[in-house]
């Protein structure tokens, strides 16, 4: 049986919650469109309800972390120990309502490898989770191997519904087939985006345009940020060597390469109009943002990549925060870090190829995203698909509303224009089938290319036959 939780913090939450939303039966959302900053009403449909006996819907998901480790937010779990903590609060209220609404208890199963358990159960029959998080990737050699449902046929269900991620409907319904999800009812999605974070004092110090006025006036390119990471590079300690003991202009490493390559309007893999997938990594503007990328990332009066310093991610966390960085290049669970930082902060989006490019490009970390997952053999599917709906339905103004609007918005970031570029990010979602699926080994591709400068097309062309077949294997597989 559940313990409240303080009726000072619930109160707190609902009154923050309800604060903007534009009524009963609407709710704000942000489009999934090029318009990346409008909003957009849509009417939320009354969804069934039924008397669920008592029933316990179990999930599992991973364990929890640490503030700014990969799983720093419970989207099912909450504790009293945490109570007065938004999120947590914000979960809380979202599970209270569907139990009495559906009369079931939500049981947040953690696990530290919900895969192999999640699979481990499918394989001897136990139904003991309805539901499973493993990462997104893990999902689709789930699929592959006919364990998940397919979202498309669960009724009670409708993946079209705004509170799920359109952008994964779009980007890896491989045949048409939807195993995996994500939206409103997980906050993955969001933690498992990228940002550059800047030092704002240094945009000052150094007379530097205004980085959130040139996303508004589409001047954010990979060439204007280079140009601005090379005017602040220099010696600090006089010792005539630049390295993490010094000030740099830019944070990152090849192992990113392909994040800053799907940013920059690369695909490694898309689909067609009739629905069968194509390795796009040949085409002229892949090897031009190979080009540019390697002469960025291999511009030490720039850029110092983590795999060559002597520190770590960490170690440039550090740099950012003691005003030895102007750009670090993150994602957005790295934001805690940078609470107690003395000069001001803010996020940006990942930079443009080039003004023209029609919008700005975040890939989601898929190998390390969790996602909503259905295991074949559920005693009632049906129950299932409308619980989920439920929850993520629910989630859109509870969970998200905590998530964007207070944790994001007011409590970590320092100014409303962060929130402002965050929504770019998180309206901007990218998938690739070729990164969920590990098509060929093509990140590698992307990663090698950019680090040692080599010919992109001889790289590719080692490697292209490899991902073709194993695209056509995945393809099949689906059938």
């Amino acid at each position: 049986m559940h313990k409240p939780i303080s009726i000072i913090s619930l109160s707190l939450i609902a009154a923050l919650i309800c604060c903007g939303c534009a009524g009963q039966d609407e709710t704000p959302v942000l489009a999934v469109t090029n318009d990346t900053t409008a909003e957009e009403t849509v009417a939320k449909p009354e969804l069934e309800v039924k008397d669920f006996g008592g029933y316990g819907f179990n999930i599992l998901v991973h364990t929890q972390g640490t503030p700014g480790s990969w799983h720093q937010h419970l989207d099912f779990g909450w504790s009293e120990e945490a109570a007065g903590d938004l999120i947590n609060d914000a979960v809380y209220t979202r599970n209270l309502i569907i139990e009495e609404r559906y009369n079931v208890t939500i049981n947040s199963i953690e696990a530290d490898d919900p895969y192999n358990m999640g699979k481990n159960a499918i394989l001897a029959g136990t139904n003991e989770y309805d539901v499973i998080m493993p990462y997104i990737d893990q999902s689709f050699t789930l699929a592959e191997e006919g364990l998940l449902v397919d979202f498309n046929e669960l009724d009670g269900l409708d993946i079209t519904n705004s509170w799920w991620d359109q952008a994964i409907k779009r980007d890896l319904s491989l045949r048409g087939r939807m195993y995996v999800l994500t939206g409103d009812i997980s906050m993955a999605d969001e933690e498992l985006n990228y940002g550059v974070y800047f030092n704002k004092g240094l945009i000052d110090e150094y007379s530097l345009d205004d980085p959130y006025q040139l996303v508004r006036d589409n001047k954010w390119t990979i060439d204007q940020l280079h140009s601005m990471a090379k005017s602040v590079t220099h010696d600090l300690n006089g010792d005539s060597i630049v390295d993490e003991n010094d000030m740099y202009g830019v944070l990152t490493d090849y192992a990113v390469a392909p994040v800053w390559f799907f940013a920059l309007g690369g695909q490694m893999a898309g689909l067609k109009a009739d629905g069968t997938p194509e390795i796009l990594l040949g085409s002229e503007r892949a090897s031009d943002i190979m080009d540019k990328l390697s002469g960025f990332f291999n511009d030490a009066e720039a850029v110092l990549n983590e795999s060559k310093t002597k520190g770590s991610w960490t170690g440039f966390d550090q740099m950012l925060i003691t005003n030895r960085a102007l750009f670090r290049a993150g994602s957005i669970y790295d934001m805690p870090f940078y609470r107690d930082m003395e000069n001001d902060f803010g996020v940006l989006p990942y930079p443009k190829l080039k003004s023209e490019q029609d919008d700005y490009y975040h890939i989601i970390a898929t190998q390390v995203c969790a996602g909503i997952c259905v295991p074949v053999g559920g005693e009632d599917l049906a129950r299932t698909g409308l619980l989920l709906e439920a929850l993520a339905s629910e989630s859109r103004d509870t969970v998200t509303k905590a998530y964007y609007d207070i944790n994001l918005y007011k409590k970590l970031t320092r100014d409303s224009e962060s929130g402002e570029m965050l929504d770019i990010i998180f309206a901007t979602k990218r998938y690739d089938l070729a990164k969920t699926f590990a098509w060929g080994g093509l990140e590698d591709v992307i990663r090698n290319g950019v680090k040692s400068g080599q010919n992109f097309v001889s790289l590719l062309a080692a490697a292209e036959s490899k991902a073709n077949a194993e695209m056509m294997q995945s393809y099949e597989l689906f059938e």
